[in-house]
């Protein structure tokens, strides 16, 4: 997988964010409910967060812009690409 082992310890936590935009944008909150619900794992905030600036930062989610007070993360092209293979 292209890069995602410079992720260490959270590796596991990007996958499960990856794996939870596939159905589509989600805000952080609604991430965490998916990944508990679907996978019997839950991330913390501050696991979550870091997890999703390293995603961000390289390029494979995209922050839009907020609605209400909550921001929600879709993938990228390449974040897509990433995630099928």
């Amino acid at each position: 997988m292209q890069n995602l082992e410079q992720f260490g310890r959270f590796l596991a936590p990007a996958l499960f964010i990856l794996m939870s935009l596939a159905e589509g944008p989600k805000h952080k909150y609604a991430m965490i409910e998916d990944i508990k619900c679907l996978y019997a794992v839950y991330l913390g905030p501050g696991t979550l967060y870091s997890a999703l600036a390293r995603l961000e930062k390289q390029g494979w989610i995209k922050a839009l812009s907020p609605e209400d007070r909550r921001r929600p993360y879709r993938f990228t092209e390449s974040g897509s690409r990433l995630l099928q293979d």
